[in-house]
């Protein structure tokens, strides 16, 4: 089981490169349909904190052609609270039960099986939101 995380945390660390958007489409390619995603930020304008003590997270709607901020939603736990326990995942989870994805800078191990495991899907990125809603927009592909 490690060693298949091992492959998937170096899948997604490839992806930060050039090509991320394209491995983006040719993993999840299809047609387009209406679908949140989440964005874990502290500014709102970069994904720039970890899935595991993340307070923010910032909802989008993925429309045809257009991308739909719809609200910020906040875990009302503590600093303390939050982390690798279940009481924070299960807060989390139901902040973003909705979505089909999430953003983070980092994820570790267990956040990312919890996720697949409630079929929402993971992805590590240092872009700003931005740029990751552009690359979903002109890529033409579904999450």
């Amino acid at each position: 089981m490690l060693l298949a995380y091992s492959k998937y945390i170096l899948y997604i660390k490839e992806c930060l490169n050039i090509e991320f958007f394209m491995k983006l489409q040719f993993e999840f390619g299809g047609e387009f349909m209406n679908y949140k995603v989440a964005f874990v930020s502290n500014d709102g304008k970069n994904v720039n904190e970890n899935f595991e003590t993340s307070r923010k997270l910032f909802i989008f709607e993925i429309k045809e052609n257009i991308a739909e901020y719809l609200e910020t939603r906040e875990s009302d736990l503590c600093f303390e609270e939050r982390g690798h326990n279940e009481k924070h995942m299960k807060t989390l989870l139901n902040l973003i039960s909705d979505c089909k994805a999430i953003f983070v800078k980092n994820i570790g191990y267990m956040a990312l099986v919890f996720l697949k495991f409630n079929g929402i899907k993971a992805f590590e990125t240092d872009y700003s939101i931005s740029d990751v809603i552009e690359g979903i927009l002109s890529s033409s592909f579904e999450i």
